[in-house]
């Protein structure tokens, strides 16, 4: 099963939270063996930030996540910061995502992984990434 959910500039002005900032695009893949791959592609806006948006994330243990830099002119400014908040205003990172080199891709397995029931909301968050400048997050999730 493929999703794809583009947050463009007019349906982020008409059905996002006032404050919402910068642009998700979010595509599911069933990757096999119970486990969905949700890839989050953002671009800053240009504030360098993207927030204010929240993550249809499928229900289950969230075990790891993969922070990737776009390449080129599109690159985040060295030191941007990456947190997937909760709607308890937790990072789920623990602040693994701060201060990403422009260049590094980073992996991180939770351990023990996070359990998502999607009562809580979840929030990506990017911060000092350069205007219009983007990446990728995937996020593994095992039902």
């Amino acid at each position: 099963m493929r999703r794809t959910i583009l947050v463009g500039a007019l349906a982020l002005a008409l059905a996002s939270p006032a404050g919402a900032v910068g642009t998700l695009t979010v595509t599911d893949v069933d990757v096999g063996g119970g486990v969905t791959k949700h890839t989050i592609a953002w671009v800053a806006d240009a504030s360098g930030d993207v927030s204010g948006e929240t993550l249809a994330i499928s229900r289950g243990r969230i075990v790891q996540m993969r922070l990737c830099p776009a390449v080129g002119g599109t690159q985040p400014d060295q030191g941007y910061d990456v947190m997937l908040h909760s709607s308890q205003d937790v990072d789920l990172l623990e602040r693994n995502g701060e201060d990403l080199d422009e260049t590094e891709t980073r992996l991180l397995v939770f351990d023990p992984a996070y359990y998502h029931d999607t009562v809580a909301a979840l929030d990506l968050i990017v911060a000092n990434a350069g205007n219009a400048n983007g990446g990728t997050v995937d996020l593994w999730v095992q039902r």
